[in-house]
């Protein structure tokens, strides 16, 4: 049952066209890693997750390969779009918390996108 309905709300993102993507980060606690002194440490995951607006539809959580920065978030969250075949060419505006990393001076999410 919940395979079949991932599998049918998959199918409804399938050639989506996006005009106002919001997105919001988040870091969790990962999973555990053996560090050199073979002590158990805690990694931190972030993951970003992307809603439709107006609609509010949820879009998923694109998780950033490596590094936490604006560069790394725009990237695993076009791979995610295009990964699900959801259209981006008619992206008119984006929205995010106000976070140094969206919203920054030098090298932020929203510059990046």
């Amino acid at each position: 049952m919940r395979k079949t309905t991932k599998e049918k709300l998959l199918q409804e993102l399938l050639g989506l066209i996006v005009r106002s993507l919001y997105f919001d980060g988040r870091k969790d606690k990962g999973t555990l890693v053996k560090d050199d002194d073979n002590r158990k440490r805690r990694m931190d995951e972030e993951h970003t997750t992307l809603v439709d607006q107006p609609t509010g539809r949820y879009l998923g959580f694109a998780a950033p390969k490596n590094g936490s920065g604006a560069v790394s978030t725009v990237k695993a969250i076009m791979e995610h779009c295009e990964e699900l075949g959801i259209d981006l060419s008619e992206l008119t505006s984006c929205g995010c918390d106000a976070t140094n990393t969206n919203t920054g001076r030098v090298s932020s999410s929203l510059c990046t996108m």
